[in-house]
């Protein structure tokens, strides 16, 4: 919730959509609760609420929390939803109005947020005070934002495991790109696109082999994402034979122009996911491929979003890229990557579980921490906020990434002591822009051969009750010549010190806290801050 608190105080945030869910039996575009005592009442938001597409049909036809059209008219914009994505709205609301049983008040209200947003955005100017509206398709493709396109996904790829210095690879390496999705295009550009042709010419495949540095020997999809088929498991084979390196591309799809449909390896709005590995098939490849060729030096190069538990596969394979789906310009990142035109720097936006874990936590368990089971079960938390290293389900952390260096981290400056009544004062300063906040300053050391970036976390852990084992309060990217160092400054918000209780109360309190900058594998360094004074809590959940 504070995210949401944090975007409409400090970054005035226009819109917000309601979601298809309910909560606490509430549907999310229904839900005063939520859109107008906590959204308007205690954030202060002022921008307009617009539900997800359908969503208020759906009060109706999939919660059954009202039965009629009216009734749901009713419920969406007193609930505080303004704008209908879909034509519900359209569909039945003129007939609710003249039922009465929608005051045409609630209308106004709804009508007067969206047209502030409207005239907000200039959609009512003149291309001359509005420059965008001037805009084509080769102002958006130009040769600028395909290098921006190129930069963001370079900068996104990150390297899971490199034993040995496995890559980058050297130049006149001989390789074989196999796997699923060794040619694929609109894979890579994930889901809810527009229409993309670049991306057709700039696959995996074709990337590598426009390459001087490189000599692709062979190539063969070897199995499809899904299903049993091995027929294609001999070419594969054979390519990988001839080669020095196989590169491997395995991964999953989101589905959008796909033919998979809601199979193993969809991830996709509508349909979870119910194991973390990968599908079978590609397992079986995986294995097939590195005995045959034995002697060869494995790459797995990874296409999803969702995490993937590959137990076997780091345990086995020399070195692992997780690409994601790296968009339009994916396949020359990728590329750029395995041949150093660029060291990875990435991160990992999520924790990576162990494929065990979905069999002792239950999808549908909303419990953040570490609990309980009404069984008598203990399952275990979420999140890198709430689940321990030491529990036995983390393959990968949050926020870890290799790079082709190395970086030692060391804590500089930091405030020792603080009290609640001045983390009080500095809460404001967090929304405005150059706000006066405290901060962590840590040198950052390149220890190794050759340049590059590298994103410096900041965690903060408190021993206070209801503090998350350790919450992200900082982060800042920036790139390091071989056996040089730089100062690097994150800002560290009282926000960052708060406790939320069972009921919802956000506070501040005397505690003990230990702050840790760097990233994994590298490590951190830490520095121990005390925080003395008194409870002031900083918000309270408003009463239905």
């Amino acid at each position: 919730m504070s995210h949401f608190r944090t975007a409409s105080f400090g970054a005035n945030m226009g819109g917000v959509m309601c979601s298809y869910n309910a909560v606490n039996g509430v549907p999310s575009c229904a839900n005063d609760y939520n859109n107008n005592k906590i959204l308007r009442g205690m954030f202060n938001f002022t921008g307009m609420v617009v539900s997800d597409c359908g969503a208020v049909g759906g009060i109706q036809s999939n919660h059954h929390f009202t039965n009629t059209t009216d009734d749901t008219c009713y419920a969406a914009l007193s609930g505080g939803t303004d704008n209908n994505c879909g034509n519900y709205y359209v569909a039945n609301l003129q007939q609710a109005i003249n039922d009465k049983r929608v005051p045409v008040s609630l209308v106004d209200t709804a009508v007067s947020r969206v047209l502030t947003q409207i005239f907000k955005t200039g959609l009512v100017e003149t291309s001359e005070n509005v420059p965008f509206k001037e805009y084509n398709v080769n102002t958006i493709d130009s040769e600028a934002h395909r290098q921006l396109a190129l930069d963001s996904s370079m900068a996104g790829i990150t390297l899971l495991k490199n034993d040995k210095d496995t890559l980058p690879l050297k130049a006149g390496t001989k390789v074989a790109v196999i796997g699923p999705h060794f040619n694929s295009s609109t894979v890579m550009l994930g889901n809810y696109y527009g229409d993309n042709d670049l991306v057709f010419n700039h696959t995996p495949l074709l990337a590598l082999k426009r390459r001087d540095d490189l000599d692709v020997v062979g190539a063969a999809m070897g199995c499809n994402l899904t299903g049993n088929d091995t027929s294609g498991f001999a070419e594969a084979i054979t390519a990988a034979t001839e080669s020095d390196v196989v590169l491997l591309f395995l991964g999953l799809t989101s589905g959008q122009g796909q033919q998979e449909g809601n199979t193993a390896a969809m991830e996709r709005e509508g349909f979870d996911r119910t194991f973390l590995t990968l599908p079978s098939i590609q397992m079986e490849l995986y294995e097939a491929v590195s005995k045959a060729a034995a002697d060869k030096l494995v790459v797995v190069v990874l296409l999803n979003s969702g995490g993937l538990a590959i137990e076997e596969i780091y345990s086995s394979a020399p070195a692992i890229v997780e690409a994601f789906y790296p968009g339009e310009l994916g396949g020359d990142a990728i590329a750029g990557i395995l041949m150093g035109d660029r060291s990875p720097a990435g991160r990992l936006p999520t924790t990576v579980y162990t494929a065990n874990y979905t069999r002792v936590r239950n999808i549908t368990d909303m419990e953040f921490r570490s609990h309980t089971s009404p069984a008598g079960n203990p399952v275990p938390g979420v999140t890198h906020r709430f689940l321990r290293p030491d529990s036995g389900f983390i393959l990968f952390p949050f926020g870890f990434g290799l790079t082709y260096t190395s970086f030692s981290f060391k804590i500089s400056t930091f405030p020792k002591t603080m009290t609640t009544m001045e983390l009080n004062r500095y809460w404001p300063q967090y929304y405005q822009p150059g706000g006066l906040l405290p901060t962590v300053t840590t040198i950052v050391t390149n220890t190794g051969t050759r340049t590059s970036d590298v994103a410096v976390l900041g965690f903060i852990s408190c021993d206070a009750k209801d503090f998350p084992y350790r919450r992200l309060f900082g982060f800042e990217r920036v790139t390091i010549a071989a056996k040089e160092s730089q100062s690097v400054t994150l800002t560290l918000p009282a926000q960052a010190f708060t406790t939320i209780s069972a009921q919802g109360t956000e506070s501040l309190v005397p505690t003990e806290c230990v702050l840790s900058v760097g990233g994994e594998p590298d490590g951190f360094d830490t520095a121990n801050i005390t925080i003395s004074g008194a409870l002031i809590s900083k918000f309270e959940l408003p009463k239905p």
